[in-house]
């Protein structure tokens, strides 16, 4: 039996481990297993840490990562225990037994008695682009299902039966994969893990010492390079890999058409075109949805949605009912209505889904022209009232709405903690830090979006931002403190254009922070400084006028005479200190600022910065009377050239990069142009040199023509089988002689070079 080396000559097998020193002399000896067996258990590493990192981000978002590191570790070491003595059968067996058990302690947690169809239901819905931070404990969920893809991949691998161990880890990618969850980087890891231990492993089986290097690495940048062309491909599914922020995105995309996973991006556009006007008998915030779980980078709204079937929820408190009549101009793909709605109309009832937490989805769209009412339960507490709320928060409010991933820097929660301690109520720190953030951040459209955190980013590195970086950050330092608080987005109250009628257009988009106070519900609350976003949109909508839009207005709003060109837009104009308001709809909003009822009037004194409170609210950490509680970069979120790729995509670059040249030497393309040049040109020395030269060509040249050398076969025997004729036959003769009878002369040698050159010439 034999199989061939990395020359192409076929080797017994018994010097196969020989021929693989060549790679890396001395590795049995220095780690115990063959270089082959070493990089199957590499790629099998690979492959588990593709899919763990995964998991252990769902974990650590929303769960306790502690109690990860056992979940992986445990199984990794039965795995490694009984690879030796339990059949494959048994441990597919403890594998399955693994993940009845997860699953069934998952679906313990939930609340009630869980439906069996309706969980099934749910996991199959993730394999069509829903988040898994999406499902009802999405921690225990991660932790449940994390033993057995661990226990059954490695064992497999131990035992050899690579292609099972790149099946068991492949699929729990692919399934995370299809959930949205593993991102571009976490997909080519897992492809090129799979790749390399089918490849390894099947080496590693056959005992075969072919596999060099350069072929392992060509495999390995092939596996690289086709997902990221399938990216590219025109009509593909998937996204393509870039290494900046996506250009063109619009506020009104960003946060209305969210869905249930909204990433905070860069720079963001405004849309100036009218989307739908509203009647109503007051102006509130058209809301679309609401996010509770933070990921660090952006929110995910958990649970599920239900029909539409009937009346809804009311909030605790008292409440008001407002009628709301929206008429899309353009087609809708939410349902604008002020929280919180309890009654939609029957023309939209049908397409109408309900959220766990109350908010309204839409299953397709209302198109353009239609109608629809909305009868939604407002609160309008006073200040007082909110202060008398306390802090008896139900169980699942704290659990689901004080939530923040394990990677949110420490100094978040002690900057806000020394922010807030002159209030002695949750709704004074929610006035604190709302008025903090409108005073010292600035309003910009034009941001680079940061690395990590955003919220430590927006509070400690940023200067300017806009309405998403605003109430992320709001929201993250109330949850720092224990205070249920959670992101809002929808449209604010619009351009009033008659009695109670309101235009709203795409940059009235908006996302802003809800808080809750037991027996009242959940209050608005706005940190984004009102009066450069008001400037910001009226140039934008001017601009739109100016260029002719015919989008821009309808037969209802009235045009402003204007100077000739666009207007500049103001992107780092200093904001004011104007005193913070619970309703959102009379901050951002002048001619309804006085709306009777308004949340803003509570008390008559709500518009007003409590003294107490008046050095910290008005630009500094408490009792420094400094003029900004952090220390900022200057110029951050400004342009500093191009952003560097991360440093995984980096990684992955370079492996392709070195596959690349490693399949050129693998295809011998190099070789061969190395060996075509020594054939046409011979460079001179002195006469031995030349004479060997002149040899080496000519054996070259015949290789080319006819077939190479066999091994054991003399230069005579191969010039004889091959019919070379008397040129061939003369200049191996005065190589022998030069070698064997030290004949060497310049006579000699120029002989040679000359008839090997005559041989090259004929063909």
């Amino acid at each position: 039996m034999s199989r061939s080396d990395r020359t192409g000559r076929w080797l017994p097998v018994g010097r196969i481990e020989r021929a693989g020193q060549r790679w890396v002399p001395g590795w049995d000896r220095l780690v115990g297993v063959s270089l082959v067996r070493a990089g199957a258990l590499a790629a099998a590493g690979g492959l588990l840490l593709s899919f763990l990192l995964v998991l252990y981000d769902v974990v650590a978002t929303v769960g306790e990562p502690a109690l990860f590191y056992p979940a992986v570790g445990l199984p990794l070491l039965g795995a490694t225990l009984l690879a030796r003595s339990v059949g494959v059968r048994t441990a597919l067996g403890i594998g399955a037994a693994l993940l009845a058990v997860g699953l069934a302690y998952h679906t313990a947690t939930l609340d009630g008695v869980p439906d069996p169809l309706l969980i099934i239901a749910s996991n199959v819905e993730l394999l069509t682009g829903r988040r898994v931070l999406e499902i009802r404990q999405a921690g225990v969920w991660a932790l449940a299902v994390t033993p057995t893809p661990v226990f059954v991949t490695w064992y497999l691998t131990l035992r050899r039966e690579y292609v099972g161990a790149a099946a068991a880890g492949g699929a729990t990618l692919g399934y995370l994969i299809l959930t949205g969850d593993a991102g571009t980087t976490i997909a080519l890891l897992g492809v090129v893990s799979v790749a390399a231990l089918v490849g390894f492993g099947d080496l590693d089986n056959r005992e075969w010492a072919g596999g060099t290097p350069d072929y392992v690495a060509a495999v390995l940048a092939l596996m690289v390079v086709t997902p990221l062309v399938i990216t590219i491909v025109p009509g593909g599914a998937a996204s393509p890999v870039t290494f900046v922020d996506d250009e063109g995105t619009t506020m009104e995309d960003n946060v209305v058409g969210a869905d249930s996973d909204l990433q905070i991006v860069g720079s963001v556009d405004q849309s100036p075109d009218v989307r739908f006007t509203v009647e109503a008998d007051r102006a509130r915030y058209w809301r679309t949805g609401s996010f509770d779980r933070y990921t660090g980078d952006g929110w995910v709204r958990s649970g599920g949605e239900s029909a539409y079937g009937g009346d809804l929820e009311e909030p605790p408190g008292e409440t008001e009912f407002l009628l709301q009549r929206v008429d899309a101009e353009t087609e809708l793909e939410a349902v604008p209505a002020a929280w919180r709605p309890v009654e939609v109309s029957t023309s939209v009832a049908d397409r109408t889904q309900v959220t766990e937490n109350g908010g309204l989805q839409l299953d397709g769209s209302v198109g353009a022209g239609e109608s629809y009412q909305v009868v939604s339960a407002v609160v309008d507490p006073t200040a007082q009232e909110l202060n008398d709320t306390g802090t008896d928060y139900p169980d699942a409010i704290v659990e689901r709405y004080t939530q923040l991933p394990s990677s949110t820097p420490d100094r978040v929660g002690k900057q806000t903690a020394e922010l807030v301690s002159a209030a002695d109520t949750p709704y004074e720190a929610a006035r604190l830090i709302e008025q903090w953030l409108r005073t010292n951040k600035e309003y910009s459209l034009s941001v680079n979006r940061p690395d990590g955190n955003i919220a430590d980013s927006f509070l400690f590195e940023m200067e300017a931002g806009y309405c998403t970086y605003y109430a992320t950050t709001m929201a993250t330092m109330l949850r720092s403190q224990g205070i249920p608080a959670r992101m809002a987005v929808g449209y604010n109250a619009g351009e009033p254009v008659g009695d109670d009628r309101y235009a709203v257009r795409g940059l009235n988009s908006h996302a802003w922070v809800e808080v809750y106070f037991p027996d009242v519900g959940w209050v608005s609350f706005d940190p984004t400084p009102p009066n450069p976003r008001q400037q910001v949109e009226q140039a934008a909508i001017q601009n739109a006028r100016a260029s002719g839009s015919d989008t821009v207005d309808t037969g209802e709003t009235e045009p402003e005479e204007s100077g000739p060109g666009e207007i500049e837009v103001p992107t780092e104009e200093r904001n004011g200190t104007e005193g913070p308001t619970s309703n959102p709809a009379a901050a951002n909003n002048p001619a309804i600022q006085q709306v009777p009822g308004a949340e803003g009037g509570r008390d008559g004194d709500v518009s007003e910065i409590d003294p107490a409170f008046e050095d910290v609210a008005l630009g500094g950490r408490p009792g420094n009377g400094s003029s900004n509680a952090t220390d900022i970069d200057e110029g951050a979120g400004g342009s500093g050239g191009p952003p560097l790729p991360p440093h995984e995509q980096l990684a992955l670059g370079a492996v392709a990069l070195i596959g690349a040249v490693a399949g050129l030497r693998q295809s011998r393309v190099v070789q061969r142009v190395s060996q075509s040049a020594r054939i046409r040109y011979q460079r001179r020395s002195d006469p031995a040199t030349d004479l060997e030269r002149a040899h080496e060509r000519l054996l070259l040249l015949l290789e080319r023509r006819h077939r190479p050398r066999r091994d054991g076969e003399t230069v005579r025997q191969y010039l004889d089988a091959i019919d070379a004729g008397p040129r061939a036959r003369r200049v191996a003769e005065l190589r022998e002689r030069a070698r064997y009878a030290g004949d060497v002369s310049k006579t000699a040698a120029d002989e040679a070079v000359s008839l090997v050159g005559s041989i090259r010439e004929d063909r």
